[in-house]
This record gives structure tokens, C-alpha cells and sequence, in this order.
């Protein structure tokens, strides 16, 4: 069965594969195709040649997930695609920063965006090590604040609270690090938001027995349910169609 659904997904045209990508996402999100679906649906076929011609990406397997009509998610054959992404980039931004093309700072600190004429022209920073709060300039042409992320921030005036309360007392996958910083970066700037309440809710993690009541859970991938695994309620019974959209499995 999977060698069949791999082949159909092999026959389709790049833009049927684009076409159904976006239905499938605008499905999940309860909204219609608009321009950013439009864009990500559009792209992500180039998005897929880089990782595979330049990043050396194995994207060998195909895969169905929750809420998608067929198999059309590409996988490594480890099944590890989180690592194989992270890894595979960092590899290639090592590789441009020795050219002396690319210059990354780390354990830097981001305290205030530049801004002048209406335009971010630059950032703020702080680097750990440094006696007292002795603050640095970078000027860009451009600047890129690709930063997300608030779940591990509970208190009351986190971005979570301001947002989806309803979601406090659920346990997050984040780590301690998702608090926000980024996007609270940006509104001190008067940038605007969007989509701020749709916070995704996974609908399986890996519980410690040592500590089930951890507010930070391990999560436990889509790529589970995709391949067979079941839910079921402590006394055995399966409750729930694994494959339909998060919101319909949580």
C-alpha cells in the first residue's frame, strides 16, 4: 500500500502536488487558500530541490499525515527529519561562513530593534560575558527577525495569557527558551501581528513516568501516527481516526 500511495504521488505534476498542498492546508486551518498559503504552496517544490541538490537532504520516503488527502510528506529513511533538516543546514551555514561571506554571532542577547524613517536598520545587542550592560550596534540593510515561539511563557502578562488562556495549564513541547522574545521585539517597534491565537496544539507527547505532570513534555511526532500507531483510552479502546487534522485528533 505504501509503495502504491508513493508512486501516485510520483505521477503528479508539480503544480497538482502544489494545488493539493494548499487545499489540505487551508482544510486544516478552517480558512480559504489566501496569498501566504498561495506562497507556501507555490515554493515549497524549490524549497524541497535546494535541501536535496544542496543541503543533501535524504527525502527518499513518502509519508501520509493527519489531514492530508494523500502521501505527500517527504521523510529521511531514518524517520528523523527534525535532526536531518537542522543538521543538514547547519552544515551548509558553516560551510558559507568560511568562505567569509557569513559572519554568525551567538550567545548574543537581541535588546531593541533600530529603526529610522520608519525602517528597521538594524539591532541591539547584548553579548553574554560582557561586565554590565554594555549594549552593541549592527546596522543591516536588511534585517530578518525570524524568531517565534511564547508557549513556555505562563506567566499573566505572556504573550500565551494575552492570546489563548484557555491554553495555560496545557504542557508545551517548547523549551524554556519559546518565551516570545521576538515577536514582543517587533510590537515595541508598532509592527503588527497575525494569527496570533492559532498556537498549535499537538495531540501526542512522550509522558516520564518520573514526572507525568511536567509542564515540558518530549514530543512525539506526526511521522508515529502516519505510519500505524494508534490512540487509545487507558482501557484499550480507540477512540479517534489518527488521521484526521489536529484539532479533530486533540
Amino acid at each position: 500500500a505504501v509503495e502504491e500511495e508513493e508512486e501516485a504521488t510520483s505521477a503528479l505534476s508539480s503544480s497538482a502536488l502544489s494545488s493539493l498542498l494548499a487545499s489540505d492546508t487551508a482544510r486544516s486551518a478552517q480558512r480559504d487558500v489566501d496569498a501566504r498559503i498561495a506562497t507556501l504552496a507555490t515554493h515549497a517544490d524549490a524549497a524541497i530541490e535546494w535541501l536535496r541538490r544542496r543541503a543533501r537532504v535524504d527525502l527518499s520516503q513518502v509519508a501520509q499525515l493527519g489531514g492530508h488527502s494523500i502521501a505527500r510528506t517527504l521523510r529521511p529513511a531514518s524517520g528523523a527529519i527534525g535532526y536531518a533538516l537542522v543538521s543538514a543546514v547547519h552544515t551548509q551555514v558553516l560551510a558559507f561562513e568560511s568562505s567569509g561571506l557569513l559572519t554568525t554571532l551567538t550567545g548574543c542577547r537581541a535588546m531593541g530593534l533600530l529603526t529610522q524613517d520608519g525602517c528597521v536598520v538594524g539591532v541591539n545587542f547584548t553579548r553574554d560575558g560582557d561586565e554590565g550592560a554594555e549594549q552593541h550596534t549592527l546596522r543591516a540593510k536588511h534585517t530578518v527577525l525570524a524568531t517565534g515561539g511564547f508557549a513556555s511563557d505562563r506567566s499573566p502578562s505572556s504573550l500565551l495569557a494575552r492570546h489563548r488562556p484557555d491554553l495555560l495549564s496545557l504542557a508545551s513541547s517548547n523549551g524554556d527558551w519559546a518565551t516570545g522574545d521576538g515577536v514582543k521585539l517587533g510590537e515595541r517597534i508598532g509592527a503588527a501581528t497575525v494569527d496570533m491565537e492559532r498556537v498549535q496544539v499537538h495531540p501526542t507527547g512522550f509522558v516520564d513516568p518520573a514526572s507525568p505532570a511536567a509542564a515540558t513534555k518530549f514530543l512525539c511526532g506526526e511521522l508515529v501516527r502516519g505510519v500505524g500507531a494508534i490512540l487509545l483510552t487507558p482501557d484499550g479502546t480507540r477512540f479517534v481516526n489518527e488521521m484526521q487534522a489536529r484539532d479533530k485528533v486533540v
